[in-house]
């Protein structure tokens, strides 16, 4: 499981413990790197931060604004310095399970000139040994720092009002996007709305602990959500990469077909995200509140 909140420690003690083993949990996947292979460690790292981000959200009614801005933006500067060797081998993933969905269709065997290009893009970024140890460096300077600065985090007053005034923030912002997202297939807007749907998720996901179903359920829900804009992304990265490559290795006839199905599996993906969204999304910001607020107060009646 996760790290989740125990009903046994009071709200206070379970943010202090979470965002401490995820701290902990960053720091031990980037301190185990292999020198061949990186991208599981780091996306471990990555994920751990992720993690505490969404909890920073949720502690911050308790936080207040200018505290949570700045971890909030420390934990996220740092995991875009290890985001080269993720988005190499995302694009890879990506171009084999768009293969496999079109196996039966398309010839992906003369696009395999593209895979050879990708494949290229991380052997080049994993050979940059010195630019990723100064990255994973400076990572963990300031996973340190958030280290130390969490002792001083004021969350002696914590209570299921505050957490739930941080999940419904979330929320709204979640509804927003899925509004704007039913009105118009954006890339952009769907990318800002799968990066909330993470955040919501790691929220629910901290309830584990407290054995609601309804909050297992959400999380669950919003999971799967995540997974299917996360893979309407990362179609999106292997376009612009393939608009980007000097010398395109692809002809002409695999090109076009390539991008037909890019844009097919997208516009599938799409439909599916509004479908997985609207029952999450629809109810009000203001019932999402109670619900939290309910679940936590029985959860810690002190």
């Amino acid at each position: 499981m996760k790290n989740a909140f125990d009903p046994k420690l009071n709200v206070t003690d379970n943010l202090r413990q979470v965002a401490a083993a995820e701290l902990d949990a960053a720091r031990s996947a980037l301190a185990a790197l292999p020198g061949d292979d990186p991208h599981d460690g780091i996306h471990a790292a990555r994920k751990a931060i992720k993690r505490l981000r969404a909890l920073l959200r949720l502690a911050r009614p308790v936080l207040g604004k200018p505290l949570y801005r700045r971890e909030n933006v420390r934990l996220r500067d740092a995991a875009r310095r290890l985001s080269a060797v993720r988005d190499a081998r995302a694009l890879i993933d990506t171009f084999d399970t768009l293969a496999a969905h079109y196996a039966k269709r398309i010839d992906f065997s003369r696009m395999l000139p593209l895979r050879t290009a990708l494949a290229a893009d991380l052997v080049s970024v994993t050979l940059r040994r010195d630019q990723l140890s100064t990255s994973v460096a400076e990572v963990v300077d300031e996973l340190e720092a958030t280290a130390a600065a969490m002792a001083a985090w004021p969350l002696d007053d914590a209570a299921p009002k505050a957490l739930a005034r941080g999940l419904g923030r979330t929320h709204r912002r979640a509804r927003k996007e899925w509004r704007q997202a039913c009105e118009v297939h954006d890339p952009e807007t769907l990318h800002a709305w799968r990066k909330r749907a993470k955040y919501l998720r790691h929220m629910y996901e901290l309830m584990d602990g407290l054995e609601d179903a309804e909050a297992a359920d959400h999380a669950a829900a919003f999971h799967a959500l995540g997974d299917v804009l996360g893979e309407h992304h990362d179609l999106e990265v292997l376009r612009a990469r393939l608009d980007a490559l000097s010398g395109n290795p692809l002809d002409a006839v695999a090109e076009s077909e390539l991008r037909v199905v890019l844009r097919e599996r997208q516009d599938a993906l799409y439909a599916q995200a509004l479908e997985l969204g609207a029952p999450l999304l629809s109810t009000k910001p203001k019932k999402v509140r109670r619900f939290v607020r309910e679940m936590l107060e029985a959860a810690f009646p002190g």
